[in-house]
């Protein structure tokens, strides 16, 4: 009965070491660079007589295009956007794409000049949101786009296979 116990005993020590039960192990967070997700607007003007793409067809280049925020005449800087004409065929060929910061203020506005083609006010929300399974490396928030739309022109959002994209807008002229 003694061997029994001190067999038993020897047992629970040895297994209170090799297995030393819920260690929670630290996460190595030197090589984290961002968990954020970086939202990006489309714009297309399209010919409402033919819908051919004007940026393309008129030659619109990045020169010609002026983006500045509501009321102001602060551009937004030229690496903030892109114009998109390298994949002919694609529902992105001839757009422009901006992509779109959080900012102190709920709603963003943004007067985009096309050339002669004209000028149109483009609205949006970001929106910080508490993330409910952060990573133990990021900042445990992250910001939702919404309400994007064309606030003095008519405009219609991109639908791929019944598919609405709420950030891709189509401005018919």
């Amino acid at each position: 009965m003694k061997t029994k116990i001190l067999f038993l005993s020897l047992v629970t020590i040895l297994s209170a070491f090799l297995f030393p039960g819920c260690k929670k192990k630290k996460v190595d967070c030197s090589n984290y660079v961002n968990d954020q997700i970086l939202h990006a607007v489309y714009i297309k003007l399209v010919d409402k007589q033919t819908g051919a793409d004007l940026i393309t067809t008129k030659g619109i280049t990045a020169e010609q295009i002026k983006i500045t925020k509501e009321e102001t005449t602060e551009q937004i800087r030229a690496d903030h956007w892109m114009i998109n004409t390298r994949v002919p065929g694609n529902p992105y060929d001839g757009t422009l794409q901006l992509m779109v910061f959080p900012l102190e203020e709920p709603e963003q506005v943004r007067k985009i000049t096309f050339g002669n083609l004209g000028t149109f006010t483009l609205s949006y929300k970001m929106t910080k949101v508490v993330n409910t399974d952060p990573s133990p490396c990021g900042p445990g928030y992250y910001y939702s786009l919404s309400d994007v739309k064309i606030k003095d022109h008519e405009y219609e959002n991109m639908k791929i296979q019944d598919t609405v994209h709420p950030y891709f807008l189509i401005i018919k002229i």
